[in-house]
């Protein structure tokens, strides 16, 4: 009698587990490196909504000891009026971007060293900038999206 009451307990148990739980795969880093390439010809061709297209609904923003969230909207209005001021020759890698990401494969974050070579299109003049930044993604129904960015800036030398 004892014998098929564990039987059916372990039945139970059984049937109660969830499936295992996902793990980071390679794929996962080369859909971060492709959101990379996005945002790079988005600067490129001055395409603001693909740019924020990369970005979650509740971005968050650490720029210039400056600690923002804006709205989806700001957002595509502030590269909107950017792009507009300019002209990129260049917005490159200066290393290969560092990606992490969790054991389960949810969360991410990558660091990224640029030199952005640029025209501001009012003036013709040309300036050359490194930036490095830190930007955080989350994994949502299938797709990675860029949570925050922590940016630096200095000219280049």
């Amino acid at each position: 009698m004892k014998i098929p009451l564990l039987l059916a307990c372990l039945a139970l148990l059984g049937c109660a587990t969830t499936a295992a739980p996902r793990t980071a795969s390679p794929e996962d880093r080369t859909a971060l490196l492709l959101i990379n390439q996005t945002q790079r010809d988005a600067h490129l061709q001055r395409d603001a909504q693909r740019m924020v297209s990369t970005m979650a609904e509740d971005f968050l923003s650490v720029q210039d000891g400056r600690i923002s969230r804006p709205t989806r909207e700001q957002v595509l209005g502030n590269f909107q009026r950017y792009f507009a001021s300019v002209r990129f020759q260049a917005w490159d890698d200066l290393s290969e971007p560092i990606v992490t990401l969790s054991e389960d494969g949810t969360l991410a974050w990558m660091v990224v060293h640029k030199r952005v070579e640029l025209v501001e299109v009012s003036t013709g003049e040309a300036e050359t900038t490194v930036f490095a930044w830190m930007a955080t993604f989350e994994k949502r129904q299938g797709q990675w999206l860029q949570t925050a960015v922590v940016s630096t800036r200095a000219p280049a030398s």
